[in-house]
């Protein structure tokens, strides 16, 4: 009818650029001004999405350095596409518990990837988490 106003909503949890169409009718007549292109960007990073993708060297021998790939994703499972996340790591001996997280350089690729490097100076087995806040991203801890 004439003057009347309908609401639709949808949820997209894919980021991405989508065409949005209206029509009426049963000829499926466009409203004037559509279709439009709308831009779904991700949301805010989520640490049970965001991932590890790569632990080198593998094995690691005392006096290494290991290097920790880490990419963001928000709580969809979508990349972010921008850096400036907080995230932290801590990497422990398993016999003795000892925690080191000293000489950690993390950088951030600025585009939603992160790297970390650290050097081990003694041998044995250790544990690597990496954290956004207290919660692990996933594929965190390794050993």
């Amino acid at each position: 009818s004439v003057g009347s106003t309908f609401v639709a909503s949808y949820l997209i949890t894919a980021s991405g650029v989508y065409q949005l169409s209206v029509t009426f009718g049963t000829a499926n007549t466009a409203v004037s001004g559509f279709p439009v292109n709308c831009t779904v960007t991700p949301t805010v990073v989520s640490a049970r999405t965001s991932a590890v993708t790569e632990i080198l060297p593998s094995p690691v021998s005392a006096g290494d350095t290991i290097s920790v790939k880490l990419e963001s994703r928000d709580l969809y499972g979508n990349k972010l596409l921008s850096g400036g996340t907080n995230f932290t790591t801590e990497l422990f001996q398993v016999l003795n518990l000892a925690l080191n997280q000293q000489g950690v350089i993390m950088t951030d690729a600025g585009d939603g990837t992160y790297s970390f490097q650290q050097q081990v100076t003694r041998s044995g087995v250790y544990f690597l988490g990496v954290f956004l806040g207290d919660e692990h991203v996933a594929a965190s801890p390794a050993s």
